[in-house]
């Protein structure tokens, strides 16, 4: 994957992240006290930095954010990116 297409699926996980978060009226604070995670973090992630497997894991448990549904509206400007293991 090129790194313009990586980008765009950290931006896309970034903007699920603070839609979910912002449609349950959750800080970012609270948000850090339920994920275990730090305040910093969270606003990288949802800054469209790179996150890792185990944000992502938390992120569903929390919020159910379908992972799959945002790889396949994002499919990669070829259409190849069909699962997590093609944006890793």
């Amino acid at each position: 994957m090129i790194k313009e297409e990586q980008e765009r699926f950290y931006r896309a996980i970034g903007k699920a992240l603070t839609a979910a978060r912002q449609q349950r009226k959750i800080s970012i604070a609270e948000l850090s006290k339920m994920s275990g995670e730090q305040y910093k973090t969270i606003k990288c992630i949802e800054s469209g930095q790179v996150c890792s497997l185990h944000h992502l894991v938390w992120m569903t448990e929390i919020f159910g954010i379908n992972f799959k549904q945002i790889i396949k509206q994002f499919g990669g400007q070829d259409g190849k990116v069909k699962g997590l293991s093609d944006l890793i």
